[in-house]
């Protein structure tokens, strides 16, 4: 039976390991060279960075938005969320998945309330709510 040898490996943080999986090497990289560190950032940092080509709602959305009754638009979340306005956007459509991922970002699958702030949230549970009525 052949004897295994120890796995070297080396302790890093998550934003660490993140970065060096993004991050390609070069055939001119030595193997063992160092992979650059991230920068430390806290998680509500980066999660409002703008990415260089901006997070916006998408032309699809802002139609979606614009055909919305005037008291049921989500102005809040457009402006905070855009990722989810997005989201939800998309998945207007499909009433039984809309409904799904209104009701996931109104409560998630532990049970407890949602994580937006009030304002937020209400614009979600009042689009949940014309969604379900609306034909």
């Amino acid at each position: 039976m052949r004897e295994l040898s120890p796995i070297e490996f080396e302790v890093v943080d998550f934003d660490s390991a993140r970065e060096a999986w993004a991050t390609p090497r070069s055939a001119s990289t030595a193997p063992n060279a160092p992979l650059p560190v991230a920068t430390t950032q806290t998680w509500e940092d980066r999660r409002h960075a703008a990415s260089p080509e901006g997070v916006v709602p998408t032309a699809d959305a802002l139609l979606w938005f614009a055909k919305l009754p005037e008291p049921i638009r989500p102005k809040q979340l457009m402006q905070q969320f855009p990722r989810v306005l997005n989201r939800i956007a998309a998945h207007w459509p499909q009433r039984p998945e809309c409904l799904s991922v209104l009701e996931d970002l109104l409560i998630d699958r532990r049970g407890t309330r949602s994580g937006f702030a009030p304002p937020i949230a209400e614009e979600i549970a009042r689009l949940r709510d014309y969604r379900v009525l609306e034909r």
